[in-house]
């Protein structure tokens, strides 16, 4: 046989095999796509088991300017039932059209990158992975974040010092509280701060531009008899060089008073507007609302209905600004839920 037809036969025994596994595929209801290989149609065929735990990758929503990942994370139980993570698993994405397959990692992950357009531009994407598969549709705005919090997966932790840690759980429904939400606390050590900043606003809004409105229900912990707090804000910068870094406003719970702090380049906490009356400790959930515009800012605490703190007034001013949750001085923990972070027109 010559050199030609054993090339011939050759392609035809592959085509016969990719014909085969689109079969195999197909009748599994697993996606795949016209141009793979055999290699990625084989990949995605050993990949068809049901026992695969499939962990979409996606932001709550887009806003104009921001770089958000879609994809998926793929795991399984081992004989321990142990949650490990599974390589080489085709995940194909489609955002707008545009397709591109992605084998996952070491890590399960398999992931792609996008600018989000202009406000007003629209995001339609599809996520494949083994039998599996997730569809969303997006309109870019100018920011927003809105989550009822049970972990603290959608926030990115930042910190001073680098060494300080962070212990957090998922407080499920307790009647004691009557509600349910993620609880943090940090150990008990001076001069350190953790922030939790929205993963989707990781990016900063842009403060002249844009007013910013942050809610939050908190139940305040009492951490430590040296000293506590815990709030919401807004921070200048997230990379820390020190726990109360340059440009920090926050509503906060502290020791036998509540209210507006701030602190500038010298690090120094200074009282905006504070009150005395302490907030109940562990048992009550308050909701704090922060808004703030060109230096404008309005606050308020409320138990329920009863508001227990309000301001209105002016503060420091912020060219980006980054939202956050915070615990710090000495011992500072709370739980907390329903999280949102929007534009604020200023009335």
């Amino acid at each position: 046989m010559s050199i030609a037809s054993n090339v011939i036969e050759e392609n035809n025994r592959l085509r016969a095999a990719r014909t085969l596994l689109r079969e195999k595929l197909a009748l599994n209801n697993v996606h795949y796509e016209d141009s793979d290989t055999i290699s990625e149609l084989i990949a995605r065929w050993a990949n068809t088991n049901d026992d695969l735990i499939i962990e979409y990758i996606r932001p709550n929503s887009c806003f104009s300017g921001n770089t958000v990942e879609f994809g998926a994370k793929i795991t399984i139980y081992d004989s321990n039932d142990n949650e490990v993570p599974v390589s080489g698993v085709p995940v194909t994405i489609d955002i707008n059209g545009n397709v591109s397959t992605v084998l996952t990692g070491n890590d399960g992950v398999a992931s792609q990158s996008f600018s989000v357009g202009a406000i007003g531009s629209e995001i339609e994407v599809t996520v494949y992975a083994g039998t599996g598969r997730g569809s969303w549709s997006y309109e870019a705005i100018s920011f927003y974040f809105s989550e009822d919090s049970k972990t603290v997966n959608s926030y990115t932790v930042v910190k001073h010092p680098s060494s300080a840690t962070l212990t957090s759980k998922s407080y499920e429904f307790d009647s004691g509280y009557n509600d349910y939400g993620a609880k943090i606390s940090k150990e008990v050590a001076s001069g350190s701060a953790i922030y939790l900043i929205p993963t989707d606003l990781i990016n900063g809004i842009d403060a002249t531009e844009y007013g910013i409105h942050m809610q939050a229900k908190i139940v305040v912990k009492y951490g430590s008899s040296s000293g506590w707090a815990c709030g919401i804000g807004l921070l200048a910068n997230k990379s820390l060089y020190h726990y109360r870094d340059t440009n920090i406003l926050e509503l906060g719970a502290y020791p036998g008073k509540k209210g507006l702090r701030y602190s500038t380049s010298d690090h120094v906490i200074r009282d905006l507007n504070i009150t005395s009356g302490q907030l109940t400790l562990n048992n009550v959930w308050y909701t704090f609302d922060l808004y703030y515009q060109n230096g404008n800012v309005k606050a308020s605490i409320k138990n329920g209905s009863t508001t227990v703190y309000s301001y209105e007034g002016t503060t420091i001013t912020f060219e980006t600004a980054f939202p956050f949750l915070t615990i710090y001085d000495y011992g500072g923990q709370m739980i907390f839920n329903n999280v949102t972070v929007e534009e604020w027109d200023g009335e």
